[in-house]
């Protein structure tokens, strides 16, 4: 392994494992810990320093495929992300642009993984029954094995998103189209043209009982 030199500004202490912008002392050097952070008061890594590495992502594939490595890059960082909030009495303004950049990865017909806001794509629901039905017609958000969707869902249920994302069952419109030339079934429409006759009683029937109840 090479070893560098960095400045200050260029590490923490500690920070969260999907960060690699800067350097993370603590991954190499726990057993120094007095020395780095307490002599040396090197920080450890703020809540929003999740949310630039992603901004520095995005810049990078914006308009563009994404790598498998960057595909699971991205969703560490917003695993990390939803982990840091749910610690977190209160959600940070710095982390509310997260529901304006295209920060996350989402399958694209025709395109594959791309990167794309809130709003332009549909969050699977829990035990979706349309997600594979529907895969390969709209941008469906995509998470690598490594990253469950349980990670982060707390995320998208939080208050800088819950109002702008878009679940797909709800947005399924359930009808069923007939293919094909219609033909009508004589076997089938004679056994139910035979029974006309009892269908007729029976409403008749059921109609003077109603009426006989109400007297």
């Amino acid at each position: 392994m090479e070893l560098v030199w960095l400045r200050r500004v260029d590490v923490y202490w500690h920070g969260p494992p999907s960060m690699r912008s800067k350097a993370v002392i603590s991954r190499s050097y726990s057993h120094l810990s007095n020395f780095f952070f307490n002599k040396l008061s090197i920080a450890q890594a703020p809540p929003f320093a999740l949310v630039d590495e992603l901004r520095m992502i995005v810049a990078q594939y914006r308009g563009g495929p994404v790598p498998p490595e960057g595909w699971k890059h991205v969703a560490e960082i917003l695993a990390d992300i939803s982990d840091a909030i749910q610690k977190m009495p209160s959600i940070p303004g710095s982390f509310k642009v997260l529901a304006e950049i295209a920060a996350f990865p989402v399958r694209v017909p025709a395109e594959g993984i791309a990167l794309r806001p809130i709003d332009e794509f549909y969050v699977p629901d829990r035990g979706s029954k349309y997600a594979n039905v529907f895969r390969e017609r709209v941008a469906l958000l995509e998470l690598p094995d490594s990253v469950p969707m349980t990670r982060i869902r707390p995320l998208l249920e939080s208050d800088i998103l819950k109002d702008r994302i878009r679940y797909l069952d709800p947005h399924v419109t359930k009808r069923s189209l007939p293919q094909g030339k219609q033909v009508l079934d004589p076997d089938v429409t004679e056994r139910y043209s035979s029974r006309v006759e009892y269908i007729a009683r029976y409403v008749l029937l059921a109609a003077v009982a109603a009426a006989t109840d109400r007297e």
